[in-house]
């Protein structure tokens, strides 16, 4: 019997669901297949602009469409958040045109979210909930059989015109059981990607933002009582002896929501690194899980840039808000000790809460001012639909309910600000600016009294911001920045 290939398609950059799907449908015997649309400058990467995605996305349609065609899959499959999914959804489209028998599947977080609202579309055939490996291999064996299987846990499916929503299956508890992530589908396509290695060791968070897709998870998996996982030391250690061998990576990034969450797992961690790997690597932390040995044992494994969530200054809007109950003196000592360790620090910051004031964004340029990080990540905030801070964005008429069936159907516009900016996107705008530009100048006191004793000197102008991100990245030697870059433009096999 000949093998059954699938084929991803996808809007972005890299995906670790997909290489997670490709590499156990692999191991299972299956034949994968991947095209992409790398978004640089349409797909919150770098630089969102619709003139300069027009130029330099000129003619990927008509490609993507002719590798469409070429390729015959058996069964195709979309990886979907909610700012890709009119993108997905127009391509499912035409894929259903020019392959009317081959089923077409939707997974990830938009289509956990709002199940419903996506199997509704005539030319969707399944959409897989939560984890896909396991769901997506059962689809499969149908297909095996002659036919669409009905009875798939983790999916909703139309036979005959007939949806069935089928119940989760329990959360995948021994990640070490599944190959390693499918790097190379994504690298075959751009290269540069491998520079800077991205891999996770965990899955789940230990906290609920109320903003995060982890909340998500947690309504779908509500039957769980742990919804952390993590791989074995030695597991994760395996694998990164394969990526040194291949010599292509310069920094690795952990990508988990918390990596240094467990202290006993991470003591094995940073001796077995340090004596296996030593490449340089950076990773993210909650205030709370920061320690004086934690920060030593980072920074002696190679650990070059801790990352930590703080979001907002302002204690009111993190707990009422973002359900986020760390104090300040806690983000203080934390981001203490990651500096006094030697590491760089860069701490997250997001705009626009349902309810934040300026005197908010004066209390997070306050602490920040306080603590000088090395860098402030700035964002501004999305809603997505099934999270929990839609209540309180309801609740204080930042958001409509006909707003939310708009998020539904994937509605948020590619080059929008999101959250409560758009009531306010100059105040933001200075706000951003000013972050950026302490950090640039190294927090001086004159320039912070300055701009707040003169507030309409300070610039609303995304392009200044954005020239502002190059010159901090430029100052402090930011080479995840450049990698980034670097790896946009480095492509082989586009689509």
């Amino acid at each position: 019997m000949r093998k059954k290939k699938v084929l991803f398609l996808y809007l972005g950059t890299e995906n670790l669901g997909i290489e997670a799907i490709s590499a156990y449908l692999k191991q299972k015997g299956r034949e994968v297949e991947l095209l992409m649309d790398p978004a640089i400058f349409s797909g919150y990467v770098v630089y969102n602009n619709a003139f300069l995605a027009r130029i330099f996305d000129s003619g990927s349609e008509k490609r993507l469409k002719a590798s469409v065609e070429k390729s015959g899959p058996d069964l195709i499959a979309f990886s979907v958040f909610t700012g890709n999914y009119v993108w997905a959804l127009k391509w499912a489209r035409i894929c259903k045109e020019i392959y009317p028998r081959v089923p077409v599947v939707f997974g990830g977080i938009h289509p956990t979210s709002v199940p419903e609202e996506v199997i509704r579309h005539d030319f969707i055939d399944a959409v897989v909930v939560g984890e896909g490996e396991d769901a997506m291999e059962e689809l499969l064996l149908g297909l095996d059989n002659g036919r669409m299987p009905s009875e798939v846990r983790n999916t909703i499916v139309k036979i005959d015109g007939k949806t069935i929503k089928n119940p989760p299956r329990p959360y995948i508890r021994n990640l070490d059981a599944y190959p390693f992530l499918d790097k190379q589908l994504f690298y075959d396509k751009m290269p540069g990607l491998e520079e800077c290695y991205l891999t996770i060791t965990s899955r789940g968070c230990p906290y609920n933002c109320t903003y995060c897709a982890n909340n998500v998870f947690r309504g779908v998996y509500g039957f769980e009582k742990n919804h952390v996982r993590r791989r074995c030391v030695d597991n994760v250690i395996e694998e990164l002896k394969a990526v040194k061998k291949r010599g292509n990576a310069k920094k690795i990034f952990f990508g988990d929501d918390v990596f240094i969450f467990n202290k006993r797992w991470l003591e094995e961690f940073t001796a077995k690194y340090k004596k296996h790997i030593g490449i340089p690597f950076w990773c993210t932390a909650y205030s709370t899980a920061v320690s004086e040995d934690a920060a030593r044992m980072l920074k002696d494994a190679g650990c070059w840039l801790v990352t930590m969530g703080v979001q907002s200054g302002s204690p009111r809007i993190r707990r009422d808000v973002f359900q986020r109950m760390e104090s300040n003196s806690s983000i203080i000592k934390a981001s203490r000790l990651i500096k006094d360790s030697g590491i760089t620090l860069g701490l997250d910051n997001i705009f626009g809460a349902p309810s934040e004031k300026e005197e908010d964004l004066v209390q997070s340029l306050e602490l920040y001012h306080e603590i000088k990080p090395h860098r402030i990540h700035t964002f501004w905030l999305t809603y997505f639909p099934g999270t929990e801070i839609l209540k309180k964005a309801l609740e204080e008429n930042a958001i409509t309910n006909e707003e939310i069936e708009n998020l539904k159907k994937g509605n948020v516009g590619q080059f929008d600000f999101g959250g409560s900016v758009k009531f306010n996107m100059r105040m933001y705008l200075k706000y951003e600016f000013l972050y950026l530009f302490l950090s640039l100048t190294g927090y001086a006191d004159w320039v912070k009294k300055f701009f707040l004793k003169k507030r309409h000197y300070i610039p609303s102008n995304v392009f200044i911001n954005k020239i502002l991100v190059i010159l901090n990245a430029l100052k402090k030697g930011d080479t995840k920045f450049f990698y980034l870059i670097k790896s946009l433009f480095c492509k082989r096999n586009v689509p």
